[in-house]
């Protein structure tokens, strides 16, 4: 089948799908609420004439066009391999499967006692499960024979897999705050709300979205994500999402409570009692232990499968290094340029002002406490993995894009710092001086702007430097970048994945459908292969995949 034939028909198929399952959702709500014995007022019997319109319609569209999709599998084997028939089938159960996660979470919260009941949440459940069901099981018996339909698998896997663990883990955190705000209140003697009660309805739902979330999450993760070690979207779940996720929770977490506590050690203003002031703590504690608690799994996770990746570095891991890397530099000289600020502003006060004249610097030097001390070991740590990595790595990994990006990022947002603030600094003080006032007077107000110009100014030294010797280990030389073609059979998903990583560059894949697996090639192997297709005298390289090896030829 063509693709735009395939196109027509998944297409079609997929919106006449929705359709009819919405209107026999209608129709088991009116079904539902008959057998409950409520009235039947003109809303009802509206929704019931549009669900059938909708099942009348959509129902014989979808069967029809579904059918002829299914023809052509029976007919073509290698249709079942197709990514747009896979993109019908993992759409429509992504779909299924998020519909049916809001209504089983409405649902179970009324059980728990939150609000009042409607029938179009189990009606919804009970449609939109056969259609999971169905595709599913379908999906199970034709499996995945191609690499586009193992990714177009995993991309399912991983989405969902994502919003199962983020609603898993806010249900969490919500029970828990509740549970440890309210034995706060009962330890300083504080009247409990009813809104604060332990079994409260934020509590009730809360659970609710614990338990579906988790669900969701176990299956597709657990279940279905078990195994797929060396998958790219894999590592972009584990370090893009999940440990950038707990990361920044982490230290958006620790950055609030230290703040709040360094505030109440410096006595800055209009602060409250210590009873209320201090009761931010255990709302914000829950969400610091779950997200140590998802680090350290998904740590486990990675320390596990590190074996399988043969001391490969993968790209998600890369970036994410470079992210907390970047996360902590900024955070390090927002800190540094508000306390070179308080501390000139104390410098050139007025006369005869006292420090204690103006309470505000308090607040601010407890600000900038704060990033300091979760900023600068930050950056330490990653930055200096970073360059561990680079030393180790060689030309490969001070030439990668990541590292390009954070090293140009830097310098680029230090220049505009500097610029940007001087200018500023310099405009107060040609304003005093075309007045006739030249006084400390500019230096009060550019204050921060002169503490974010000394700390940029500070660091651009630094990084010019880094930028300098990866250009000369030649990071960024360009030689002619040859044209690599691999003809391989099916089932290379995976060796194609560490050519490009050995070779820095996308490679061109040509299936041969009379060979058989590709070789597994060990990480001196591939060393050795990227070393010929490099040497090789001819600017077209062709790699051929049989008999357990790949042989390199050049060619016009």
């Amino acid at each position: 089948m063509s693709t735009m034939k395939r196109l027509y028909f998944y297409g079609v198929a997929f919106v006449a799908l929705v359709v009819a399952a919405n209107g026999a959702a209608l129709l088991l709500r009116y079904l539902l609420d008959l057998a409950r014995g409520r009235p039947l007022v003109g809303s009802l019997t509206e929704q019931a004439s549009v669900g059938l319109a909708l099942v009348l319609v959509g129902a014989p569209v979808w069967a029809l066009h579904w059918a002829r999709a299914q023809h052509h599998t029976g007919r073509l084997p290698q249709e079942t391999g197709a990514v747009l028939r896979k993109l019908y089938l993992y759409g429509t159960m992504f779909l299924a499967a998020t519909i049916g996660f809001f209504m089983l979470r409405s649902l179970l919260r009324w059980a728990l006692g939150v609000g009042t009941f409607d029938a179009i949440w189990p009606a919804h459940i009970v449609v939109w499960a056969a259609v999971w069901g169905y595709h599913w099981t379908l999906e199970q018996r034709e499996g995945q024979p191609t690499g586009g339909a193992r990714t177009v698998r995993r991309w399912y896997v991983y989405i969902v897999s994502g919003y199962g663990l983020g609603f898993m883990v806010s249900g969490i955190v919500g029970a828990l705050s509740l549970l440890l705000v309210r034995t706060y209140d009962l330890m300083a003697g504080t009247p409990v709300l009813t809104g604060n009660a332990l079994w409260s309805d934020p509590t009730r739902s809360a659970l609710a979205t614990l338990l579906v979330g988790g669900a969701w999450w176990a299956f597709h993760w657990l279940a279905q994500g078990w195994g797929d070690i060396e998958s790219t979207l894999r590592q972009v779940y584990l370090y893009l999402f999940a440990f950038l996720g707990g990361a920044v929770t982490v230290l958006a977490v620790t950055a609030v409570m230290l703040y709040a506590v360094l505030r109440w050690a410096l006595g800055a203003p209009g602060l409250p009692g210590a009873t209320q002031h201090f009761r931010t703590l255990p709302q914000f504690l829950p969400a610091l232990l779950v997200a140590l608690a998802l680090l350290l799994y998904h740590w486990q996770v990675v320390g596990t499968e590190s074996g399988r990746l043969a001391g490969r570095l993968p790209g998600a891991r890369r970036s994410f290094n470079y992210i907390m890397a970047f996360l902590g530099l900024g955070t390090l000289v927002t800190g540094v340029a508000i306390l070179l600020g308080v501390l000139i502003g104390l410098a050139v006060r007025p006369a005869g002002q006292s420090l204690t004249a103006a309470e505000a610097w308090r607040t601010l030097l407890a600000l900038a406490l704060t990033l300091l001390v979760v900023g600068t070991p930050l950056w330490l740590g990653y930055w200096t993995r970073a360059q561990r990595y680079a030393r180790e790595g060689g030309l490969g990994e001070r030439g990668s894009l990541p590292r390009r990006i954070f090293i140009y990022g830097v310098l680029l947002a230090l220049v505009l710092a500097v610029l940007g603030s001087l200018s500023a600094v310099l405009s107060f003080l040609l304003r005093d001086l075309l007045a006739g006032q030249l006084s400390l007077r500019f230096l009060r107000d550019g204050a921060w702007l002169l503490g974010t110009a000394l700390t940029a100014g500070a660091l651009l030294p630094y990084h010019w430097q880094v930028l300098r010797e990866d250009q000369q280990a030649g990071a960024e030389a360009a030689p002619g970048r040859k044209a690599v073609t691999l003809a391989v059979g099916e089932g290379a998903d995976e060796l194609v994945t560490k050519l490009e990583e050995a070779l820095g560059g996308r490679i061109r894949v040509l299936r041969l459908l009379t060979v058989a697996a590709p070789p597994a090639l060990t990480p001196e192997e591939l060393d050795g292969l990227a070393r010929q297709v490099r040497e090789a005298p001819a600017d077209r390289v062709l790699l051929v995949a049989v008999d357990g090896a790949v042989r390199v030829y050049g060619y016009r």
